[in-house]
């Protein structure tokens, strides 16, 4: 018996290795050859600046004329790091948040009140509200980036219609 239990590690052992170099990448020993340089620099991530304070981001808002596009997001919600991932690292969007709002970020630990006032209860919710504090248009959930941009373009061009106008 104390044969196949030596016989059973070693031959799981041999496995483990085996299946550590087909995968060097994800082996934590190593090994493998490193890939081949890129021709091209890899491109930066497209990135969005959120504002962190609601007094700071409603006066900007004003100043500037553009809608607050609020983010509220939790701590141990997965779809909000998918939306992190996927949605508000995708170029169009970040380009689309950057140009035509005021990008505000909540949590509900450190946000309570506005995160009430918005009636807010699922995560991750976008809502888009505008510099006077009237709400535009939201969404609950995880968003595809082409949903947001869908959401987005419209209040995009009725903002620069708003500034042409004054």
């Amino acid at each position: 018996m104390r044969g196949r239990s030596a016989l059973l590690v070693a031959a799981i052992a041999m496995l483990t290795l085996a299946g550590g170099a087909a995968y060097a990448e994800w082996w934590f020993f190593g090994g493998g050859s490193d890939p081949a340089p890129a021709t091209e620099p890899a491109a930066t991530p497209a990135e969005v600046t959120w504002a962190g304070q609601t007094a700071d981001a409603f006066a900007e808002a004003r100043r500037s004329g553009r809608p607050l596009l609020v983010y509220v997001t939790a701590e141990r919600c997965s779809f909000c790091r998918k939306m992190e991932r996927e949605t508000w690292s995708d170029p169009e969007v970040a380009r689309l948040v950057t140009e035509g709002f005021v990008p505000l970020k909540l949590r509900p630990d450190t946000h309570p009140d506005e995160v009430a006032t918005l009636r807010v209860r699922a995560y991750p919710t976008t809502v888009l509200v505008s510099p006077e504090g009237k709400p535009l248009a939201g969404r609950v959930g995880f968003v595809e980036p082409a949903k947001l941009v869908e959401m987005l373009r419209p209040q995009v061009a009725a903002a620069a219609g708003r500034e042409t106008t004054r």
